[in-house]
């Protein structure tokens, strides 16, 4: 008898091609913000209400994220990331993409422990919503989030194009 043939090989699946400003991979966000502050497809661009030299952006990246991004004529800077929910378009509050933000979170959380009956929770200052939207969702006794932002138009990034839950948080300009 004849020997055995190997099995022929088979072909390794096909991988995507590389997105070169996916935020998705969360580790490298902090050089990513610096790099890529402009990066992705803009979705909103409007004057800020407290400084008109500046620009308020939101753009789009791949796997659904958003970021904030403040345009100056000196000076562009990547205020926060957020993850978009596929099917109903709100951000995805469990998604923190930069150490500044879990540690926000941990503060917040490392306070309220000790609450014993939470109705509301105030947060100053919103930027895309992405803190008082983890409270919201992690802190389901308390009846209301409410989140202060001093720039109107910041407020309506986050309500709009960022996917801030209006059920769970209430903007306060």
């Amino acid at each position: 008898p004849a020997p055995a043939q190997p099995a022929p090989a088979q072909p390794a699946p096909a991988q995507p091609a590389p997105v070169e400003d996916d935020v998705a991979d969360v580790r490298l966000a902090d050089s990513w913000a610096s790099a890529k502050s402009l990066a992705g497809r803009p979705v909103f661009s409007q004057p800020s209400n407290v400084d008109p030299s500046t620009r308020i952006e939101v753009h789009e990246h791949a796997s659904g994220w958003r970021s904030l991004v403040f345009v100056a004529s000196e000076r562009v800077s990547v205020q926060s990331k957020v993850q978009l929910d596929g099917g109903s378009g709100l951000a995805q509050p469990y998604a923190m993409p930069t150490e500044y933000l879990k540690s926000m979170v941990a503060l917040a959380l490392s306070a309220l422990a000790d609450v014993p009956r939470l109705e509301r929770v105030l947060v100053l200052g919103m930027g895309a919503g992405s803190l008082p939207s983890y409270l919201g969702r992690c802190c389901p006794e308390a009846r209301l989030v409410d989140a202060v932002e001093l720039d109107a138009t910041v407020a309506e990034a986050a309500q709009g194009p960022l996917g801030l839950d209006p059920g769970r948080v209430a903007v306060h300009v």
